[in-house]
């Protein structure tokens, strides 16, 4: 609501640092690529599951005229930092480093979609939906294909 939003700029900054905050600590503990993107969409679907409110909020923040720039610049300094973190794996793979940022966007968006969705239905564990979401950005969708092959 519009009568929210001189709140919502006061409180959306503080959400956004502790939400940074815990998801920097969870990742510098991971000892591979793979467990530093698990740990990391861990960290996420954790806020998401211990702070439905405050992540409803931010969600809508985003929304709002006050707070919507305030979003935006999160959201591309987060995939920024996705993308730098991607450049070594994705040059290691013989991939072109201007795949970073597209991969970044792709990444944001699918787990972001898939937390919100999760938030509603709760219709898996976190782990094993954390465990769904890391296999497809790591292994890929031919994962997929090659499983079902081998049943």
């Amino acid at each position: 609501p519009a009568s929210l939003a001189p709140i919502s700029s006061i409180i959306a900054p503080k959400r956004l640092d502790r939400y940074r905050s815990e998801t920097r600590k969870t990742r510098r503990s991971a000892a591979s690529s793979r467990a530093r993107i698990a740990a990391t969409i861990d960290a996420y679907l954790s806020y998401v599951e211990r702070e439905p409110e405050r992540y409803r909020f931010l969600l809508h923040a985003s929304e709002q005229p006050r707070t919507a720039p305030l979003m935006a610049d999160f959201r591309h300094r987060h995939v920024a930092n996705c993308a730098f973190a991607a450049v070594e794996n994705i040059q290691r793979a013989g991939l072109d480093p201007g795949f970073a940022k597209p991969w970044a966007e792709c990444v944001i968006g699918m787990v972001r979609a898939a937390g919100t969705s999760w938030l509603e239905s709760r219709s898996m564990p976190r782990a094993q939906l954390v465990e769904y979401l890391t296999t497809i950005l790591w292994d890929g969708f031919s994962s997929l294909r090659d499983a079902a092959a081998e049943k």
